[in-house]
């Protein structure tokens, strides 16, 4: 059974890709009408596929992350996708980050990539 609050919740997407649809030039051709939705939708999808991928390359290899400090730690898992920035992270959580940055300038570098490029950059 499905639940109103299932149908409304995938409305707003349903409505996205009707809009995307839209925005194809071609009409009466379904073929044309489907292969430019794809090349509208193509960057998106391959962007989250991408993000997913790094995603489970981090969990795939969370054994090799267990060393790290609490806070290195939760700085390699907020990072893992690289859809959040540094920057990003400062403006979300500035204590959090201004603690990962003080323990980059405290310590000398650790087994991520990420802690090493920040200090690198005099992060």
């Amino acid at each position: 059974m499905i639940s109103t609050e299932h149908i409304v919740g995938r409305t707003p997407l349903v409505v996205r890709r009707r809009v995307k649809f839209g925005e194809c030039d071609c009409p009466g051709d379904i073929p044309a009408a489907f292969a430019a939705y794809e090349a509208i939708r193509r960057p998106a999808s391959q962007t989250f596929q991408e993000a997913a991928g790094k995603s489970l390359d981090w969990y795939e290899n969370v054994a090799s992350k267990m060393d790290l400090d609490p806070i290195t730690f939760a700085y390699d898992y907020m990072r893992r996708t690289d859809q959040v920035s540094h920057e990003d992270l400062k403006l979300r959580d500035p204590r959090f980050t201004a603690a990962y940055e003080a323990l980059c300038r405290a310590q000398p570098p650790v087994a991520s990539k990420r802690a090493t490029a920040l200090q690198l950059q005099g992060g």
